[in-house]
């Protein structure tokens, strides 16, 4: 929340200079998306950002971020591919069904939680940001920290 009058823009640029400082790439809304930043953190994920801020008397204002992982085309695709090989193998070499299975879902497995780990570093970095922008952060159960 921030108190003096602070929102999601002067958010947006700590989080633009700490993603251009860490090397990340990244675009910017053109204006017409329902994010704000998409960041391209790796080769088979990315991750967009959407603020949104709440204006309150006193000039306080409440900002709300939401980070989305979001798949690229070519990691569906090689998801896709690869389970579909690992089942031809399987049924090619007759190997037992459970050691196809379970390769498939360790493959997928490390996948997501790649795209999981991400999305955290892209969160403690939105979390940096809010700092630099002497923001204080709200905890869902209890109210104020």
């Amino acid at each position: 929340m921030g108190e003096k009058g602070r929102g999601r823009e002067e958010l947006l640029q700590n989080i633009l200079m700490l993603l251009g400082k860490e090397g990340w790439r990244f675009e910017t809304d053109n204006g017409w998306s329902d994010w704000d930043i998409e960041v391209f953190g790796s080769r088979w994920w990315h991750v967009r950002l959407r603020t949104l801020s709440e204006h309150y008397p006193e000039e306080k204002r409440m900002t709300r971020v939401s980070n989305q992982l979001r798949p690229n085309a070519s990691s569906i695709l090689v998801a896709v591919l690869g389970s579909a090989a690992m089942v031809t193998l399987g049924l090619g070499f007759s190997l037992p069904w459970w050691l196809t299975i379970s390769t498939i879902l360790c493959g997928l497995g490390y996948w997501i939680t790649r795209g999981l780990l991400l999305r955290l570093r892209l969160a403690d970095l939105v979390e940096a940001a809010a700092h630099i922008s002497q923001m204080t952060q709200m905890d869902a159960r209890t109210g104020w920290k």
